[in-house]
């Protein structure tokens, strides 16, 4: 599938004067990605995640990925800048018949490049690449309660809005968060 080309260039934009790739992944970029979520993990940040991550379950996480990517179940993309690898952003789409015009949102960027527009650049990207690559009509996503700049950002300047809460439904290191459940329709 020509859309999908590992390392292919799906956006380009400007943020403070530097150029922010955002790119299809290739098998290169696995050490790169498993350093940013592991670094996330370190400094705490509402991924959902709270271990870090081995090179074994990398490359398992990375095998099924580009199965997914082949085989037009999710769109990943890479955040790069300078050649240094900032951030990825996906969008999964739903497994079942009655779910497969949804998409499942995930967003991550290292500190020191957020609150710069690069994650809502990313999501818009998304949003309109799901739509026209996958078909997505409904876009979704969870998000911490306690990660109020997120939920600023999917509401005001990506056209989210919250649709429910999980209480106690996000586990941050030990504290239990509401998990919020945004939405966005086409």
């Amino acid at each position: 599938m020509t859309n999908l080309i590992p390392g292919k260039v799906a956006k380009r934009f400007r943020v403070k004067g530097d150029e922010i790739i955002l790119r299809y992944p290739r098998w290169e970029d696995m050490d790169d990605l498993m350093r940013h979520i592991n670094l996330l993990v370190e400094e705490k940040s509402y991924i959902g995640m709270s271990r870090k991550v081995s090179r074994k379950l990398e490359i398992v996480y990375f095998l099924d990925m580009f199965k997914k990517l082949e085989t037009r179940q999710m769109i990943y993309l890479v955040m790069e800048t300078k050649g240094e690898v900032i951030g990825s952003c996906t969008v999964e789409r739903g497994r079942h018949d009655a779910n497969r015009h949804t998409g499942m949102i995930g967003v991550s960027i290292k500190k020191g490049f957020r609150g710069m527009g690069i994650g809502t650049e990313s999501v818009n990207t998304l949003v309109d690449l799901g739509k026209r690559d996958l078909g997505i009509k409904v876009f979704n996503l969870e998000v911490s309660s306690g990660n109020r700049k997120a939920i600023s950002m999917y509401e005001k300047k990506c056209g989210f809005s919250v649709a429910g809460r999980i209480p106690k439904g996000f586990d941050h290191f030990g504290k239990k968060t509401d998990a919020v459940i945004m939405y966005r329709e086409k």
